[in-house]
């Protein structure tokens, strides 16, 4: 009888090649987290303790500085996975600043063309329009890399570790078992509950969780969204192993009978 746990682990230069990769994103994972985390607010606490300019010195700065801007293009498209939410705008001095945002609102989605913003400029960087007294930030604004990088951590150290404990289970293994299967298949649900935490979290509280403050909330939804989806695999994997007993104890049974006739 052929199962579906053979695709992955038939050979073991297969299991060789995977756990290979999986120890390649591991590697990648925690250089990004050494590089990162330690510093990695920095910038941000740095932007929210600037104040405003008291001069007029042109040139990037660690201030402040507002100006007025003109809005000469707007695009908004969000045709396939790679969304685009773009402005042009234009200054008093008749320069172009192309900014690009994560989401239409709640500035962007209500521009048109010739429309008046207030921009904020820090270290040479629009870092965020105002109108109509709502404000937005550009992709330029800094953002918390400790948080983003702590997330990113969460959905492949877990997933890949698990993925690397199946393949030296294989390679210490004569054959593939049913199990090893449905642990790589684990694996990837647990990777994708990494993923969507954040955005779980992110709609149920109404804003971004890329914070370090928000980090340990994504990880405990994580912890219970993995609980659930390993005791549902574990249930899987023992309903399988009942219909492969049953279906050989049939098999033995109808060959007996075939023997007696």
């Amino acid at each position: 009888m052929s199962h579906p746990r053979h695709l992955f682990f038939r050979y073991k230069s297969v299991t060789v090649l995977i756990l290979l990769i999986q120890l390649a994103l591991l590697a990648l994972a925690a250089f990004l987290i050494a590089r990162e985390a330690p510093g990695g607010r920095d910038e941000l606490q740095d932007y929210e303790a600037a104040e405003r300019c008291q001069s007029a010195s042109p040139g990037p700065a660690d201030c402040l500085r507002t100006y007025e801007f003109t809005v000469a293009e707007v695009t908004i498209d969000e045709r396939g996975r790679d969304h685009t939410y773009r402005a042009i705008l234009t200054d008093t001095r008749g320069d172009e600043w192309q900014t690009d945002y994560g989401n239409p609102g709640p500035v962007l989605e209500h521009l048109d063309k010739g429309d008046r913003v207030t921009g904020t400029v820090w270290r040479g960087m629009l870092t965020e329009i105002e109108a109509e007294g709502a404000s937005q930030e550009t992709s330029d604004a800094p953002a918390d890399m400790r948080a983003r990088v702590l997330i990113l951590g969460i959905m492949i150290i877990p997933a890949c570790l698990l993925i690397v404990g199946v393949c030296v289970w294989r390679l210490r293994s004569a054959e593939p078992a049913t199990g090893m299967g449905l642990t790589l298949y684990l694996a990837i649900w647990w990777f994708l509950a990494g993923g969507a935490s954040p955005l779980i979290l992110g709609t149920w509280l109404g804003d971004s969780v890329e914070e370090s403050a928000n980090v340990w909330m994504v990880a405990l939804l994580w912890l219970v969204l993995a609980a659930l989806l390993t005791a549902a695999t574990r249930g899987g994997l023992l309903a399988l192993r009942h219909m492969t007993a049953q279906t050989a104890a049939f098999d033995r049974k109808f060959n007996a009978a075939d023997k007696d006739s």
